[in-house]
């Protein structure tokens, strides 16, 4: 499996996960569906049983769907498949990972057989259904900013222009070397007189590690702590600091 693929999902499920607005909006949920008691759950669940059972499903399948088409989306799209039929398939996928889901939970909570003909029929469809619905909203609600920065990503980012043809290669890091930026790509380095700050606005999406240094997403191999700071080993072998204030940004970013 691409393990880029797998690093972006992990990173985007850790910002969820970190995301209070998304926890009140669950929450909101699960206590409407407790009250309604669709799908006959009024009937055969008393009101605190509903409410749990109610709160695992919604939180299961949230994560699991989300989870589940983040990173089918990002398996296809890598191989070429365009957005949309990418969110579809993701979708289909991550509604049949739910119903195993609802399936089982429900067993647990009612008893009813794990592979009951009827309930299969009956809640398949619908599941996978609103599971699918629930994705179209979270990939236009909730990734415009990520899809941008995806967007953007695709695209050499401008600073390429200021470095040689021969060296135009995929941009990796920018360093300070007196009043030079040393642009690295993976076709080599050049230095360029200009200030970082004005190279970091043409670099495309990255992160700044320290004032000297920023690096270019993707382009992160290892990272280990070193007291209050990190070092990070780079695409291409190198190591570089990243300083005790540019830490908490690398936690919300999920490398940390």
């Amino acid at each position: 499996m691409n393990d880029s693929a797998v690093q972006f999902t992990k990173r985007r499920m850790q910002t969820l996960l970190r995301n209070r607005s998304l926890w009140i909006a669950l929450a909101a949920v699960t206590a409407i569906l407790t009250v309604a008691g669709p799908f006959g759950t009024s009937g055969t669940l008393p009101p605190a049983p509903r409410f749990f059972y109610w709160a695992a499903i919604v939180i299961a399948c949230f994560f699991t769907g989300a989870t589940a088409t983040t990173l089918v989306m990002r398996l296809l799209k890598s191989g070429g498949i365009g957005h949309y039929p990418a969110l579809a398939t993701g979708a289909a996928v991550a509604g049949i990972l739910n119903f195993a889901i609802v399936s089982a939970l429900t067993a647990l909570w009612t008893g009813l057989p794990l592979l009951d003909r009827v309930w299969i029929d009956e809640q398949a469809l619908p599941v996978i259904l609103i599971t699918m619905v629930v994705s179209a909203a979270y990939d236009s609600i909730a990734i415009p900013k990520a899809g941008a920065a995806e967007r953007r990503a695709d695209e050499p980012p401008a600073i390429l222009r200021r470095v040689p043809f021969d060296k135009r290669g995929t941009l990796i890091s920018l360093s300070v070397q007196d009043h030079y930026v040393d642009i690295a790509t993976t076709a080599g380095r050049e230095l360029v007189l200009m200030r970082l700050s004005d190279a970091i606005d043409e670099a495309g999406p990255g992160h700044r590690i320290h004032r000297s240094h920023w690096v270019a997403s993707g382009q992160i191999r290892a990272i280990k702590r070193d007291g209050a700071r990190a070092i990070l080993t780079l695409s291409d072998g190198r190591d570089l600091p990243v300083s005790r204030s540019y830490v908490p940004a690398l936690k919300d970013a999920g490398l940390l």
